[in-house]
């Protein structure tokens, strides 16, 4: 599959924990987000080789410390980006944009 233009824009914009940090504190329950220690994101190789062995490479992905009734462990974050050519109905329920 090609990779779009738009894809390493992305990627390169979410290889940085700030833009990784507002993205989950945007679109998250503000509950959720507040088990995050985001001072504890640390980024992730994202190519893999799968068990019959084939290159895989993945959008990103990123691990941060989350605390949740006393338990803290660390969570693993899969960025996807995926690019439509129009708006679905999952999307225009999430949107924080109104």
């Amino acid at each position: 599959m090609a990779t779009n233009h738009h894809d390493i824009a992305y990627k390169e914009l979410f290889s940085h924990p700030e833009f990784v940090q507002q993205l989950i504190e945007g679109f998250a329950p503000d509950d959720i987000a507040a088990l995050m220690d985001f001072t504890s994101l640390k980024q992730h190789n994202g190519q893999y080789v799968t068990p019959l062995n084939q290159e895989k490479i993945e959008d990103v992905v990123w691990s941060v410390k989350a605390t949740w009734e006393g338990v803290t462990q660390r969570v693993y974050l899969y960025i996807l980006l995926e690019f439509q050519s129009r708006v679905g109905p999952a999307w225009i329920t999430r949107c924080p944009c109104g």
